[in-house]
């Protein structure tokens, strides 16, 4: 055949046939005008009469051939010669492995377009050729995965190529999901940064940021009740990306928009990527597949992402509902994400930062979370009134001796998201017969077991944590402090008024005898106000949310909005 004509001859020396067929498979016609490009029966006898040469194709002369062929785009011609063409990889990878990773770097190249079935059948032929090489097709993946520079619609295209080469490749789910969790989180703090510079550029106050902790997000009814895209629907394209978020104002446009994307830009991208990731999880995690091994293995998947990198991360606006989405799925699941905020909230061995995220996080889901049950919050409350409890028992005397208040923070965090939780939860929080697991939390405390309508002794316990010398009403948020105060006030839970009076006034708490005013120490003002679950104002994958949210205003009473 032509074929083994140009092998032979290559072999001997002589380059001009191989040549030629090296311009045709390219349709070069710029170097050689008498060139016609290439039937798509042409191609179908090339690639099967090279296939059954394959045996004789592992020499450098023919290294550009092959690399030619594989950057043929075999999408534009009819199934049968991409079918050939798949049957030529998978030949070549067993004849000469070398050969893997380049094919894998072309193929994983165009993941920035819309997914081709052509090419997720040509690795999972080359997987089912060569399994080990599932490894580097991992490396790979992660290597090029796009910039929070690329356009949009080029990122969320890569995204579901990923998700879809989880489909026959499941046992890279660890190393893709770390690569989209890292450049979900990498978007999110750039987003937090632009906010923390608006807000210094404006001047904003210590509390700015912060008034609206209690405050519902204002999107609209109509932004609300677009219908949601079906899982089964077509991947993402740039139809799906609002043009709204896309536009770049006047006040973008006279920044430094050539130093990276815009604030406009980043946010629809990380929009557009959630809906996505948000429609794939709600048929992976449905009522019928929530317990299945698979689910489970891909939200242990997450857990560990999330300890990775969004725990140790300072502050993040939206990734972290990727959790609070799916742990809703599953009794189990919200078991297993509070447990792993709980160990690295108390542990003694974690650095402070981690373990004062963890606390933020177990204020916000408590108070959030829709689907919690009340068992589920009843354990969560009690695990913090002991270790409060303890904490004063065993460490208000150094309060008379420091001179930074600033180490008792962790304290501090605990306290403000008691408060949050109780603003949230407090019809949840009144004592039933049932709370039998009151006992075993009062056991492991000196509070009095005394007749209480609140759980716990929640009255005696804030009444104990807010008279203490750590003074909480000074060093929690302020916007918190007041919500608190007014629904406990309201609910004759504690009186906080007068000791906030006194803070106001500069008074602090009347101090021991042997102890300063906790007033005069000025180091430290007041503990962070982060709730990660915030309202979540992302246009279109805020429906995937809604559902499982709790609103401020479904649980305020009437003068508390």
């Amino acid at each position: 055949s032509h074929i083994t004509q140009i092998i032979e001859s290559s072999k001997n020396g002589n380059l001009n046939l191989l040549n030629s067929l090296i311009k045709q498979l390219k349709n070069d016609t710029d170097s050689d005008p008498s060139l016609t490009p290439l039937s798509d029966d042409d191609l179908s006898h090339i690639l099967t009469a090279l296939t059954a040469e394959m045996s004789r194709l592992d020499a450098p002369v023919f290294s550009d051939l092959i690399a030619t062929i594989l950057n043929l785009n075999c999408a534009i011609h009819r199934s049968s010669v991409a079918k050939l063409y798949v049957r030529f990889l998978t030949v070549l990878v067993s004849a000469a492995p070398k050969w893997i990773t380049e094919i894998y770097r072309r193929i994983v190249a165009r993941f920035l377009y819309p997914t081709s079935e052509d090419d997720h059948y040509a690795i999972s032929s080359i997987l089912s050729v060569v399994p080990t090489s599932s490894s580097t097709l991992g490396k790979i993946i992660t290597k090029q995965f796009p910039d929070i520079t690329e356009e949009t619609v080029s990122i969320v295209n890569y995204l579901d190529n990923c998700l879809y080469v989880l489909r026959y490749c499941p046992e890279l789910s660890q190393s893709i999901w770390n690569s989209i969790f890292e450049i979900l989180v990498r978007i999110d703090v750039e987003l937090v940064l632009d906010d923390d510079e608006d807000d210094d550029e404006d001047q904003m106050d210590q509390t700015a940021g912060y008034d609206d902790l209690f405050e519902d997000d204002a999107m609209s009814e109509n932004e609300l009740s677009s219908p949601a895209q079906d899982a089964s629907e077509p991947p993402i394209s740039s139809d799906d990306v609002d043009p709204k978020e896309e536009q770049v104002d006047e006040a973008d446009e006279d920044g430094d928009d050539d130093d990276g994307p815009s604030a406009k830009q980043l946010r629809a991208t990380l929009d557009a990527l959630l809906a996505r990731i948000f429609s794939s999880c709600d048929s992976a995690f449905s009522d019928s597949a929530a317990h299945s091994e698979d689910t489970s293995a891909l939200y242990s998947t997450f857990l560990s992402a999330f300890r990775t990198y969004l725990l140790p991360t300072h502050r993040t606006q939206f990734t972290q509902f990727l959790m609070f989405k799916t742990s809703q799925a599953s009794p189990v699941f919200m078991d297993a994400f509070l447990v792993c905020l709980i160990e690295a909230a108390l542990s003694p061995y974690d650095n402070i930062q981690c373990r004062l995220k963890a606390v933020q996080y177990i204020g916000s889901y408590v108070a959030r979370a829709k689907s919690l049950t009340r068992g589920q919050m009843l354990f969560v409350v009690s695990m913090l009134v002991s270790w409060v409890d303890r904490y004063i028992r065993e460490r208000e005397s150094e309060v008379a001796s420091t001179n930074s208040m600033i180490r008792f923070s962790l304290f501090y965090a605990v306290v403000q998201s008691m408060f949050y939780i109780f603003c949230f939860r407090h019809r949840d929080l009144r004592h039933t017969k049932e709370d039998d697991i009151e006992k075993e939390a009062l056991a492991a405390t000196e509070l009095p077991a005394a007749p209480s309508e609140w759980v716990f002794g929640l009255d005696q316990f804030f009444q104990r944590a807010i008279t203490s010398q750590f003074n909480p009403l000074k060093y929690c948020n302020k916007s918190v402090v007041s919500m608190f105060a007014k629904v406990a006030h309201r609910h004759d839970v504690v009186y906080c008024y007068s000791i906030m009076e006194q803070n106001r006034r500069g008074l602090g708490l009347q101090r021991t005898p042997s102890a300063p005013l906790v007033n005069s120490i000025i180091d430290f003002t007041e503990v962070e106000a982060y709730f990660p679950f915030d309202p979540f104002t992302l246009r279109n994958s805020k429906r995937y949310i809604t559902h499982l949210y709790v609103e401020w205003s479904s649980v305020a009473d009437v003068d508390e909005d």
